[in-house]
Parts: structure tokens; sequence; C-alpha cells
């Protein structure tokens, strides 16, 4: 799932300064205020994203934050692109995985999850890694990555593994933690869909012990 442009909710480009977004909210909350408009729940709906939008983008830090996500997402450039690097991607996948710390682990969307991941394993960013050849910062996004997507339940994942392979270049104790995560997750699928199988089978022998022992 993409994120909200606040931007466009604010009829703003993205570019605007802090007071572009001061007069653009200005104008709308005027227009949209609940108190001033009877034409059902549209508009107390739209002012609540106006409200949303100038609450992230008036706030420098959760501006940067935003506007690296949607750089990240491919809506808009970001500022500081001559400043990704190996370790900016590393600090991306380190918030990723404080993000899913901090939410509530039955309502994590996982296609926007595995779309996030892969948004971090964009061929660009790959060809960052092995340019910088960064082998401590390389491993570190691995292993945050592996655990971002021990939250990915049941889902294919031999696209990703196949990026994270090629982050590794060939270093034997990346390439063993790649390949030892890929045979646990297999083997926690095998046990998932045994589970009800062996349960029955349980049921159904504790079943026939009590029957036996009741005669």
């Amino acid at each position: 799932m993409l994120p909200k442009d606040y931007y466009k909710i604010l009829g703003i480009n993205y570019r605007a300064d802090l007071q572009d977004i001061k007069k653009a909210y200005r104008l709308l909350a005027l227009k949209y205020h609940p108190d001033k408009n009877v034409d059902g729940n549209y508009n107390d709906v739209y002012f609540k994203e106006i409200q949303e939008a100038y609450s992230v983008l008036s706030n420098k830090d959760k501006k940067n934050v935003y506007d690296e996500k949607l750089w990240l997402a491919g809506i808009t450039k970001s500022e500081n692109e001559e400043l990704i690097n190996a370790g900016w991607l590393l600090n991306i996948a380190k918030e990723l995985n404080n993000s899913l710390i901090r939410m509530d682990k039955h309502s994590i969307n996982y296609t926007a999850l595995k779309s996030y991941i892969l948004l971090i394993l964009t061929d660009t960013h790959i060809a960052i890694l092995l340019t910088e050849k960064d082998n401590t910062i390389n491993a570190a996004i691995i292993k945050e990555l592996i655990v971002a997507m021990k939250e990915l339940k049941k889902t294919n994942l031999d696209d990703i593994y196949e990026k994270l392979t090629l982050i590794a270049n060939k270093e034997y104790s990346l390439l063993n933690l790649i390949e030892k995560d890929k045979r646990e997750r297999k083997r926690q699928y095998e046990i998932e869909k045994w589970q009800p199988i062996i349960v029955f089978i349980i049921a159904v022998l504790l079943c026939i012990f009590v029957f036996i022992l009741g005669k």
C-alpha cells in the first residue's frame, strides 16, 4: 500500500516550504471545516485528511521521514538523493523493524510489507550496496530484513531471497545466514501445514483411549 500523498491533499507541490503549507492548510480548513458545511460526511472525512496532512508536513522531523517514504515509494524525488548510501538503507531497514515492533501483529498488511521490503531492495539500491562493498553494513541490512520477513507468514519470498543473495555478494557467512532462514521458514511451513492433521489424530486417539477405559 502506497502512503497517502499529503502534498496532493493540500494542493501544493513537493518543494513547498512551511509558509506554503500553512497557507494551503488555512484556506482548505476554512473551506471544508465541518461547522461551515452541511453537505454530509464527505467534508468531515476530507477535513480530517487535511488536518492529518498538515500535522505531518508542518512538523520538520515528521516531514523528513514522510518525504523519504514518498521517495522510497517512487512518488517523488528526495531532496537528499545524493546522500543515499549503504548507511541510509540500513537506517530505513531499522526503521521498518521499529515500526513493526510498535504495530499490532493482526493489523499488518502482508502485501504492503512485502512491497516495502522490495522497495528497499530495488536494483538501484543493490547497485549502491555492491559498489560501496561495505560487508558490515550489507550484513546488517540482510539481518534486519530477515527479521522483518518473519512477519510475512505463508508468503512466497523467493524474489526477496534472490535480492538478499545479490547483496551477500558470495560472502559465505551471509549466504549461509540466508539459506538458514529459508530452511527454518520451510520447516515452519511444514509444521503449520501438518499441525491440524496432527491435532485431529491426537483427538481421535484420545477419544479411543477414553472409550477403552470406559469399558
